[in-house]
């Protein structure tokens, strides 16, 4: 679409994807409008506050297990999971 001063622009609702890989995030796409179905290889994310760190390396675990890092969220004091799925685990109904 072409706003009045002739910019291209998108419209995104919402987008849902199976791609692990963070490229959705990094091209742009607001988190609040991406639903990464299994997962996002470069986010780590806190239990129990629920806030997510967006990484520039990949998170080295796999299967929502604990990774080396902790939540630095002043309430909480845990180690945060890495988001990504194992082949043989259901979809989350809510993440």
């Amino acid at each position: 679409m072409m706003d009045s001063q002739g910019s291209y622009y998108q419209i995104i609702i919402s987008m849902r994807h199976k791609n692990i890989d963070g490229l959705h995030l990094r091209s742009g796409i607001p988190r609040e409008k991406l639903s990464e179905l299994y997962g996002n290889s470069f986010m780590e994310r806190c239990t129990s506050c629920r806030v997510e760190y967006f990484r520039d390396f990949e998170v080295e675990s796999v299967g929502l297990k604990e990774t080396s890092r902790w939540c630095s969220n002043g309430d909480f004091v845990l180690k945060l999971k890495d988001t990504i799925l194992n082949w043989e685990d259901a979809l989350p109904l809510k993440r």
